[in-house]
């Protein structure tokens, strides 16, 4: 099992789809000479579900498109602030409130409900 996560956060939208392309194309070729299977994660930008709708892509794949959970942003605003949390115990010299609830609100959205997002920021404050 190859794992892509993220496909939307390559470098830009060409890049992206013709990522997908590419396996296609040796999907297309091996077949069942290619002994792997491939699983695509992200966010469904116009251009790659255009991609993966393509006559010669959409009959290699299934899409299934994950629901966000109701209580996902919740969720993200406690694990925001408890990761705040643990960098202000470790840096006693950032002011309080810090961050302000503005911040984390913002971050919960960037993050769209992705919990790696949150977690990489965090890692990077």
């Amino acid at each position: 099992l190859v794992i892509i996560d993220g496909l939307d956060e390559c470098n830009s939208d060409d890049v992206q789809c013709a990522i997908v392309e590419i396996i296609a194309a040796a999907i297309r070729e091996y077949g069942d000479g290619l002994p792997l299977l491939w699983a695509f994660f992200s966010r469904p930008e116009p251009h790659i579900m255009r991609t993966f709708a393509s006559a010669h892509i959409s009959t290699l794949c299934l899409a299934t498109t994950l629901p966000m959970s109701s209580t996902t942003n919740e969720e993200m605003k406690l694990y925001l602030r408890d990761r705040f949390n643990e960098i202000k115990r470790r840096s006693p010299h950032l002011p309080s409130p810090w961050p302000s609830e503005d911040n984390i609100l913002d971050l919960v959205e960037k993050s769209n409900g992705f919990f790696a997002y949150a977690s990489t920021a965090t890692k990077f404050i």
